[in-house]
C-alpha cells in the first residue's frame, strides 16, 4: 500500500475544521442533528487506537488543545456538566446550550488531558469524558454506524439529562440533549485551537437566568486545594495557573479579533 503524503493528511486534517465549522454553524442555527456529523469529525481528527490512526496523530501534533471547563465542584456535589449551562427563559422554558466564546474559563492544556478529562459526571457517579461522548455519538447514533444498543449509562444521560431540575415555580427540564451540547462546545474549544482568529459567540439569550450544571457561574475550584496541588479538574496543571487562577487568562480567547 502507498502511504499518504503530509501533504495530504494536513488537507484531510483542514478539510474536517471546515466540517466543523459548518455543521457547528448550522447546530447554533437550531439544527442540533448536526451534533452527529460534529462527533464523526472530531473522532476521525482525534481517536487513536492500533486499528484507527487519527489525523492529530497521523501528523505527529502536540499541540495543547483550549480547555472550557466552567468549574471545579466539591466531592459532595450530585452532578457535574462542566461545558454547557441552563438558560432558564420567560415561563420555565428553558434550553441547555454552549457556552462557546463566552465560557467563564479558558486555558490550553496536554491533548491527552483534555481528551480524556470528566467534562460530565451524573448522579450514580458515571463519568464522561470527551471521548467517550464524541465515541458514543459517532458509534452508537449514527456518525460512523449505528449500533443496535446503548450503554444503560449513555441511555440515562441522555433521556434524564443528570436529573436537572430548577425550582418550585415550574420550570421545565431542557427538551435538547445534553451530550449534543456538550459536543457543540467540544467543537468550539477545537476551532479555536486551529482555526486562526475564531470566535464565536452565542445567539442572543431570551433567559431570566442562566445556570451551569447545578450551580450559578462563573464558579471557582473549592478552596481546600492548594496552590501547588495539580487541579483536580484533571487538567494536568497546578491549581494556581488552571481553575484556582486569580487572574484574566481568558481574555486572549474571549474577546473577538480585531476587523
Amino acid at each position: 500500500m502507498t502511504a499518504r503524503s503530509r501533504e495530504d493528511i494536513a488537507e484531510k486534517f483542514a478539510r474536517h475544521l471546515t466540517f466543523l465549522e459548518r455543521s457547528s454553524a448550522a447546530f447554533d442555527d437550531g439544527f442540533e442533528d448536526e451534533d452527529i456529523r460534529i462527533a464523526h469529525s472530531l473522532r476521525v481528527l482525534f481517536h487513536h487506537t492500533d486499528k484507527s490512526h487519527s489525523i492529530f496523530h497521523q501528523l505527529g501534533l502536540n499541540n495543547k488543545i483550549l480547555d472550557t471547563t466552567s468549574f471545579v465542584v466539591s466531592e459532595n456535589e450530585m452532578n457535574e456538566a462542566r461545558l454547557i449551562h441552563a438558560e432558564v427563559g420567560f415561563g420555565g422554558k428553558s434550553k441547555f446550550a454552549a457556552f462557546l466564546s463566552d465560557s467563564p474559563r479558558c486555558n490550553k492544556i496536554p491533548f491527552e488531558n483534555w481528551w480524556r478529562q470528566v467534562v460530565i459526571k451524573d448522579q450514580k457517579d458515571i463519568k464522561f469524558s470527551r471521548r467517550s461522548i464524541i465515541l458514543q455519538l459517532s458509534n452508537k447514533e449514527g456518525g460512523s454506524h449505528v449500533d443496535p444498543s446503548i450503554s444503560p449509562s449513555y441511555e440515562q444521560l441522555i433521556t434524564h439529562s443528570l436529573g436537572f431540575r430548577f425550582n418550585e415555580n415550574g420550570f421545565e427540564i431542557p427538551p435538547n440533549n445534553i451530550a449534543s451540547v456538550t459536543v457543540r462546545q467540544i467543537a468550539h474549544e477545537v476551532l479555536s485551537t486551529f482555526v486562526d482568529g475564531y470566535f464565536c459567540a452565542p445567539k442572543k439569550k431570551d433567559a431570566e437566568m442562566t445556570i451551569s450544571g447545578i450551580s450559578m457561574i462563573p464558579g471557582r475550584g473549592p478552596s481546600k486545594y492548594s496552590r501547588n496541588d495539580l487541579c483536580p479538574c484533571e487538567s494536568g496543571l497546578k491549581y494556581k495557573k488552571c481553575h484556582g487562577f486569580d487572574g484574566d487568562i481568558s481574555r486572549q480567547f474571549l474577546t473577538p479579533p480585531a476587523p
